[in-house]
């Protein structure tokens, strides 16, 4: 279900999916899966953020299943390291591919900046956002929530 709400020159789009299990595994309703299902459907890719196995740090990268959904999903709340995604969407774009980009303000900015124009190909998604944790405190916060699990675990075996 989508929903427009429009002042001045600016729309903004906020949605939900319908089927109740799906939407219980998304943390934001589940707009950026469904834009996502849809976006893979027509053969395109889709740039988003997954954690690090460990979840010590989150990164971009570019899926082409929908099997590969599962690695968006949930929020994170840590500056992502862009590595070379801006490179990799240009890429993609100048061979002829459709690429759903999903980031923050400031991550899409800097990708329309790095590609120097607009490509037919690109849909952007611009989360809201209310500045990333720095990538330290993040990495004491999982630190933490390490030790306090190690602890139970040993107290209520």
């Amino acid at each position: 279900m989508f929903h427009e709400y429009q002042a001045h020159d600016i729309a903004v789009y906020g949605g939900y999916l319908e089927n109740d299990n799906e939407l219980l595994e998304c943390t934001s309703g589940g707009i950026a899966t469904a834009i996502s299902k849809y976006m893979l459907s027509l053969g395109g890719l889709v740039a988003g953020v997954s954690y690090s196995k460990d979840f010590y740090a989150a990164q971009y990268e570019i899926i082409d299943r929908e099997s590969q959904l599962d690695r968006f999903k949930g929020s994170k709340y840590v500056e992502v390291q862009k590595g070379k995604i801006y490179r990799d969407v240009k890429d993609l774009l100048d061979r002829g591919k459709s690429v759903l980009f999903f980031g923050l303000p400031c991550s899409v900015a800097a990708l329309n900046t790095f590609l120097g124009g607009e490509y037919d190909g690109l849909i952007t998604c611009e989360l809201v956002c209310q500045g990333p944790t720095s990538p330290k405190v993040h990495v004491e916060y999982i630190q933490y929530l390490e030790k306090n699990s190690a602890a139970k675990s040993l107290i209520f075996p």
